[in-house]
């Protein structure tokens, strides 16, 4: 395994093998190191835009995961499908809304603090769950998927 690391260092330019057999780590220079960035830069860019619409369900994923409850984790999950089989729109006029409460309840979990991370949640959830009855909101945001049986699409309507 060793070898195949050294080797695929040595392919990628990051390493040098000198006349001796051993390893050098290559130095990069400023422009180079200035054009990776550059380069990383319009990835992230378009990596961030193509994962905006998805990251609310890997959030609420990683939460349910990390909570360290099986039983719990499963419940969600599963909660979370019924909402998704329902075909719960996104709610685009609540996505800058959204955003700030994703960011404070990231902000709560990475500093570990469960009061501000449980009261982080309490609102999001009371939000979604207000927009998601509002009187007045398109009819099609509650829609049932067309591949289900009109008995089980009467839970959405």
């Amino acid at each position: 395994m060793r070898a195949n690391l050294s080797e695929r260092l040595e392919g990628e330019g990051l390493v040098t093998r000198l006349g001796n057999g051993s390893v050098v780590i290559r130095i990069f220079s400023r422009d180079e190191v200035l054009q990776n960035l550059r380069v990383r830069r319009l990835l992230e860019n378009e990596a961030a835009a193509l994962a905006a619409g998805r990251l609310d369900a890997a959030l609420h994923a990683l939460i349910a995961q990390g909570c360290g409850v099986p039983l719990l984790a499963a419940l969600i999950r599963d909660l979370r499908a019924k909402a998704r089989m329902c075909n719960l729109a996104r709610m685009p006029l609540q996505f800058v809304a959204q955003g700030h409460e994703h960011v404070r309840l990231i902000e709560a979990l990475s500093r570990g603090d469960a009061v501000v991370a449980r009261q982080a949640m309490d609102v999001h959830s009371e939000k979604v769950r207000i927009a998601a009855g509002r009187p007045g909101r398109p009819r099609a945001a509650l829609r049932r998927p067309a591949s289900f049986p009109i008995a089980e699409a009467d839970a959405c309507a």
